[in-house]
């Protein structure tokens, strides 16, 4: 690396370079001569000099004229560099400081939201069945079968998600309970249940959905809680369902229903 290019580096300006370069070749002047040598007016020579003498990159020797001369680079200018890195240390600890009071000062994540609308419904629905990592806990009426919902239901089974269906005993939507069971799900029936009004979804014990039906699909109403008291309320409740349901088979189609 050329002289020229180390100095740039180091933040020197121009006629701190030249005068510098001249000083190393020289190895001591006056500041005539170095203004002679370089063509810096005098003025722009002795504040060049300052600036060097006091990031100690040369020193000066007493005389009448003063002379200078540079102190070895191997000792001048990595002291530059030295102080270089405790000021790039320094500010990196600032800007760490300043990361920490941006975080403080960001929005706590909202733990409720609410969605109203078919295809948004639909889409949170299909979002969180696509990130589930462990378990899927749902609620559900055996209505019709959504094929994109369902597809990725599948997946999810494929990648090892345990997703545990609870609805009501039906026998005029068997043929829908069982395409949920042929593809993997644990499916319990509850026998005197009502039509739900609302179905239910739980993603690894961390999100809540609750979709509240409306009189038409676009008029349906979704709740996206991610509080998690409110969300651990929720599963206990799905469990105690759970137990009292019955399990569903094929072979015991008859006794169920």
């Amino acid at each position: 690396m050329e002289i020229e290019e180390i100095l740039s580096q180091l933040g020197f300006t121009e006629y701190e370079s030249r005068v510098y370069k001249t000083l190393f070749f020289f190895v001591s002047a006056t500041a005539r001569e170095i203004a002679k040598e370089t063509g810096i007016p005098n003025t722009r020579v002795y504040a060049a000099l300052e600036k060097l003498a006091k990031i100690g990159a040369i020193s000066m020797i007493p005389g009448k004229p003063v002379r200078y001369r540079i102190i070895p680079p191997d000792v001048g200018l990595l002291s530059i560099v030295e102080e270089r890195k405790k000021q790039t240390k320094k500010l990196e600890d600032e800007i760490k400081e300043l990361g920490l009071q941006f975080k403080d000062k960001e929005p706590t994540p909202r733990k409720l939201l609410v969605f109203q609308g078919y295809d948004i419904t639909k889409k949170i629905t299909f979002d969180e069945i696509k990130n589930a990592k462990t378990q899927l806990l749902r609620l559900m009426r055996f209505g019709q079968i959504d094929e994109k919902i369902f597809e990725e239901m599948e997946k999810a089974i494929l990648r090892g998600v345990e997703i545990k269906i609870l609805g009501p005993a039906r026998k005029e939507r068997e043929h829908v309970i069982s395409q949920y069971y042929k593809i993997g799900c644990k499916i319990r029936l509850l026998k005197e249940a009502k039509l739900f009004l609302f179905k239910k979804l739980i993603s690894d014990g961390k999100v809540f959905l609750l979709e509240v039906y409306g009189n038409t699909w676009n008029e349906n109403l979704l709740l996206k809680i991610i509080d998690e008291p409110t969300v651990k309320i929720a599963k206990k409740e799905f469990e105690l369902l759970w137990k009292e349901a019955t399990p569903y088979s094929p072979k015991r189609i008859n006794k169920i229903f």
